[in-house]
């Protein structure tokens, strides 16, 4: 589950639409992570190649229109593909002869230069605010996009 934050705008412009706690509960604007949202979309492309399991107990997957489900899988991997492409990992690849295979095999047995995962989650949680699901809601003066972001 996604710990939610409550976050000053950062480099976006404050719009009717901008979803904000209630003053009594602290204020702000909801936020999350990214890498929550990452692995989230991660999660649902492989819930979707277990569709046969995860189709029967993801409410997502049985009770959505499956335009909807195309849609949200899109999204997850357009998110992905920006990622990857903004973070681009310049780890070499080598490849290796390996017995049984008619061509060459890549190696993926290679170091990363990785964050401390870990303490990006504490510090997450640190900041995180448990405000009931109950008062998210609309402000006075909130108002609907016309399109998603």
């Amino acid at each position: 589950m996604q710990s939610t934050l409550v976050a000053a705008q950062y480099r976006k412009e404050d719009r009717p639409s901008t979803v904000k706690y209630r003053e009594d509960d602290g204020g702000g604007y909801m936020a999350t992570l990214e890498v929550t949202h990452q692995l989230h979309c991660l999660n649902m492309l492989r819930k979707y190649l277990h569709l046969d399991y995860c189709g029967k107990v993801d409410e997502f997957f049985s009770k959505s229109k499956p335009q909807t489900v195309q849609n949200h899988l899109e999204h997850c991997i357009d998110n992905l593909r920006q990622y990857m492409t903004c973070q681009a990992d310049t780890a070499i690849i080598t490849f290796k002869w390996v017995r049984g295979f008619s061509g060459e095999y890549p190696d993926f047995n290679m170091k990363h230069q990785c964050r401390y995962f870990e303490k990006i989650i504490a510090w997450q949680k640190d900041r995180g605010v448990h405000v009931p699901a109950s008062h998210v809601q609309r402000l006075e003066g909130e108002v609907d996009m016309l399109y998603p972001p």
